[in-house]
């Protein structure tokens, strides 16, 4: 899978500015089917990594921020000092 994925990677580094260069259909159709095999690719590999890690979890996104803890080694009756 990795030789095959270098190889389409370097097919869609050379198809794509040929294609640019001289609007070759050929050039094109080999970029298109490359990137669609590199996406087929990419969806295997994590299905595969969730299949082989079943118990983890990734979270993306916001979550709630932890909340602040009183500290407990300060006092709960703080004595004022005066002010004049």
């Amino acid at each position: 899978m990795f030789v095959t994925g270098l190889i389409l990677s370097v097919s869609t580094a050379v198809s794509y500015p040929l294609f640019l260069a001289y609007c070759l259909p050929q050039a094109y159709l080999a970029f298109s089917v490359a990137e669609y095999l590199l996406v087929g690719y990419n969806s295997f590999f994590y299905c595969l990594s969730y299949w082989e890690f079943p118990r983890c979890r990734l979270t993306l996104g916001v979550f709630d921020a932890p909340k602040k803890v009183r500290c407990a080694t300060v006092p709960s009756t703080i004595v004022k000092l005066p002010l004049s």
